[in-house]
C-alpha cells in the first residue's frame, strides 16, 4: 500500500467517542452509538473503534480516562484515523470554551476534526461562531445543575441531620448502617465488607442477604438511615487507634505499622479495588483520628469536590473554576454539626486529647519501632 492510498484510507477512518454522566441519562450509550454509526455510514466513514467514558462527569477533561486516550491516540505519527465522532458538544466535555478550543487545536494539528452528529454545523465559517454559544451553553448547565443541586441537599440537610440520620456515603470504619421507616419501624442494618458486598442484617444481627458492590439495596426515599457500631473486632480497632495516639502517644505512621504488622484488616482491599492496597497508611489514621463520627457528632461539608459551587455561610457560595481533581478540606466554621446524634465509640475527653494532639504536631511520639512492640 503506497503512502496516497494510505492517507486516503485514513481520511474515510473515524471512532466514536461515547460518554454519559450516569446510568440514568436519557442519552444512553447505545442511543449515542446507534447515531455515531448512522451519521458514519451516511457520510462514508468507517468507525474503527469506540472510546467510552460511562458514568463519569464530563466537566473534568483530566478523569475522563477514555478521553485522554483517545486524544493520545490522536498525536501518534500512525494514527489509523482523521474524524472523531461524537453525539454532541455536550458529550465531548461540557467544558468551558478555552478547554474545548485546546482540544481541537491539539486535535488539528494532528489532522484529526471532530464531528457531532446533533449539531448541524455546515462546514463553513458560522460554525465558528455557534460552536462556542453551544459550548458556553452547555457548561452554564452544569453550573445551574451544581446549583440547583447544592441548594437540594441543604434542604435535605436540614430536615435529617438534626435527626441524626446519616446522609449517605460509604460509613466511618467501625460503623454499620441502620435503616429506618418513615415511622421509625427497623428495616435493616448493612454492613461493608472489604470487597464492597453489602450484608444486610436483621436486629439481632443474623444475616439475612447480601447485595454486591454495585447493586443498591432497596429503600424508599423516606427511609432514614443511622450510623449503629459495627461488629466488635472493627470497633476495637478504632478504640485500639485513639489509645495509641493518646495515650501511648504514637504518632500515625507507627500505628499504622502496628496494625499492618498485626494483620488488621482493612475497610477495602484489592478485591474493592485496584487502588487499594488493603494496607493501614498514616494519613488513614490521621482521617480516623479527626473524624467527629467517633465521639458521636455528626459533622457535614467538612470536605468538597466542588467543581463550581461550595457551601459557605450557610449556602451554595461560588467556587473558583478549576480542575479538582480530589477532595479539600474546608474551613470548621461552615461545618454542619450536630453533637451526640449516635452512640460513639470513644469518650468525649479521649476525642479533645485527640485533636489536640493533632493540632499541636510538634509534640514529639515515642519512636517506638513496632517490632518492639509485640
Amino acid at each position: 500500500m503506497d503512502a496516497q492510498q494510505a492517507e486516503g484510507d485514513r481520511q474515510l477512518a473515524a471512532v466514536g467517542y461515547l460518554r454519559r454522566s450516569t446510568d440514568q441519562q436519557e442519552q444512553s450509550l447505545d442511543d449515542q452509538r446507534s447515531a455515531i454509526q448512522q451519521y458514519a455510514q451516511e457520510h462514508g466513514l468507517h468507525i474503527l473503534r469506540w472510546y467510552t467514558d460511562d458514568a463519569i462527569s464530563g466537566t473534568r477533561s483530566a478523569s475522563r480516562k477514555a478521553f485522554q486516550a483517545m486524544i493520545a491516540d490522536a498525536q501518534k505519527e500512525d494514527c489509523l484515523f482523521s474524524t472523531i465522532v461524537v453525539y454532541d458538544i455536550k458529550r465531548f466535555g461540557r467544558i468551558d470554551n478555552d478547554e474545548a478550543g485546546h482540544y481541537r487545536w491539539i486535535l488539528r494539528q494532528h489532522g484529526v476534526r471532530v464531528a457531532y452528529v446533533a449539531e448541524h454545523f455546515v462546514g463553513d465559517t458560522l460554525d465558528d461562531l455557534i460552536r462556542p454559544v453551544k459550548q458556553w451553553q452547555a457548561r452554564e448547565e452544569s453550573r445551574d445543575l451544581s446549583r440547583v443541586t447544592i441548594r437540594g441537599l441543604l434542604s435535605k440537610v436540614r430536615r435529617d441531620l438534626p435527626r441524626g440520620a446519616w446522609l449517605g456515603g460509604f460509613p466511618p470504619h467501625g460503623y454499620d448502617l441502620r435503616y429506618h421507616t418513615a415511622d421509625d419501624r427497623f428495616r435493616f442494618v448493612v454492613r461493608y465488607l472489604r470487597d464492597g458486598t453489602k450484608l444486610l442484617l436483621d436486629e439481632r444481627g443474623a444475616e439475612t442477604g447480601r447485595r454486591p458492590r454495585r447493586e443498591p439495596h432497596i429503600v424508599s426515599k423516606r427511609d432514614r438511615c443511622f450510623l449503629t457500631p459495627s461488629e466488635e473486632v472493627r470497633v476495637q480497632t478504632i478504640q485500639r487507634i485513639f489509645s495509641l495516639f493518646v495515650k501511648s502517644r504514637w504518632a500515625p505512621t507507627f500505628i499504622a505499622r502496628r496494625l499492618n504488622g498485626d494483620s488488621v484488616p482493612t475497610s477495602r482491599g484489592p478485591e474493592w479495588s485496584a487502588r487499594c492496597s488493603g494496607l493501614w497508611r498514616a494519613v488513614t489514621i490521621e482521617n480516623i483520628l479527626r473524624n467527629p463520627a467517633y465521639v458521636g457528632d455528626l459533622a457535614w461539608n467538612r470536605r468538597t469536590l466542588a467543581r463550581f459551587f461550595r457551601i459557605a455561610d450557610g449556602g451554595p457560595s461560588v467556587r473558583v473554576d478549576a480542575d479538582i481533581r480530589r477532595t479539600t478540606p474546608n474551613p470548621e466554621k461552615d461545618w454542619i454539626v450536630v453533637r451526640d446524634s449516635h452512640q460513639p465509640l470513644i469518650d468525649r475527653d479521649t476525642w479533645l486529647l485527640a485533636q489536640a494532639g493533632l493540632a499541636d504536631r510538634t509534640t514529639p511520639r515515642k519512636a517506638v519501632s513496632p517490632d518492639r512492640c509485640r
